[in-house]
């Protein structure tokens, strides 16, 4: 049996990881009307949980944005994630503008997400 070089093991876990799951998730969920430009995962703890803060940075591509795409926005806050051993436990959305380009200003979603590790799972 030929076995995979280690490294293939550690993309296959990212990939499993809550952090990527939730970017894919996102970026699905989105469209084509946000571009996801950068994404962070960082450890966080309480005295009774273990998880991570997820921030991932978006900018709004050339399409329009109407009442339906802002809505389908702000569902994100209330949206069931279903992610396997981890709960979302927090949605915030930001909204806010990055360096005109090209004669325009590009509007810049920052979307920022808590996870706790499911004791259940």
């Amino acid at each position: 049996m030929i076995h995979p070089p280690i490294d293939s093991f550690r993309v296959a876990a990212a990939r499993r990881s809550p952090h990527h799951r939730l970017s894919h998730a996102l970026t699905q969920r989105l469209g084509r009307m946000l571009r996801l430009v950068d994404s962070r995962e960082t450890p966080w703890a309480s005295a009774t949980f273990t998880g991570a803060r997820h921030r991932f940075h978006f900018v709004v591509e050339d399409v329009p944005m109407g009442t339906a795409e802002r809505g389908r926005i702000t569902a994100l806050a209330e949206a069931e994630w279903g992610l396997h051993g981890h709960v979302v436990a927090d949605v915030a959305l930001r909204w806010g503008y990055t360096e005109p380009q090209a004669g325009h200003d590009p509007i810049m979603l920052n979307v920022e997400m808590l996870t706790v590790a499911d004791a259940a799972a």
